[in-house]
């Protein structure tokens, strides 16, 4: 049921001992349910994602989600030259666009751990590196509305060293 009104995807993710293991993301812009987690592979809409070929496909894109601290800008000025940027305003969307192939990194530093969980088991799922840039969250012992951000970026193992490199990580 597509709906133009909808924004924010609607994500669920199972989690066994605190760790996401599986995860949905319904993708209202186009229709899609992304589904998938570790040793279960990657599905869009209950067909296998060859996210190989997508990634050869596609052009180099990061994701971004914005409004940035400036200082964290400016470290990440260096790339905005070098990649194509989106910002598709859901961190659950950006980690699970990575998934896919269709962006081949992301950063993201005001997501909460609810919006990410299941893009972190589809990330798993597509073999996709997924680094927290502080404590990882996971497993989660408890659960509280006032959580701090959980920043992360995801990315093949390349970006990923790169957006590390810039941050001075």
């Amino acid at each position: 049921m597509r709906s133009a009104f909808r924004s924010v995807p609607f994500r669920w993710a199972l989690l066994h001992d605190g760790m996401p293991v599986y995860g949905f993301i319904y993708d209202y812009s186009t229709d899609a349910l992304l589904e998938g987690g570790a040793g279960f592979g990657l599905q869009r809409n209950q067909k296998t994602v060859n996210r190989d070929r997508m990634a050869a496909d596609a052009q180099t894109m990061l994701g971004l989600h914005f409004p940035i601290d400036l200082e964290l800008l400016d470290k990440l000025k260096p790339l905005l030259a070098k990649y194509r940027v989106r910002c598709l305003g859901s961190g659950a969307l950006s980690a699970a666009y990575v998934a896919t192939g269709y962006l081949t990194g992301v950063v993201d530093f005001r997501v909460k751990v609810w919006d990410i969980a299941a893009a972190y088991a589809l990330c798993a799922g597509a073999g996709v590196a997924f680094k927290f840039l502080e404590a990882s969250p996971f497993p989660l012992r408890a659960f509280h509305p006032q959580m701090d951000f959980c920043p992360y970026l995801a990315g093949t193992e390349a970006v990923c060293e790169e957006l590390q490199c810039q941050l001075g990580e």
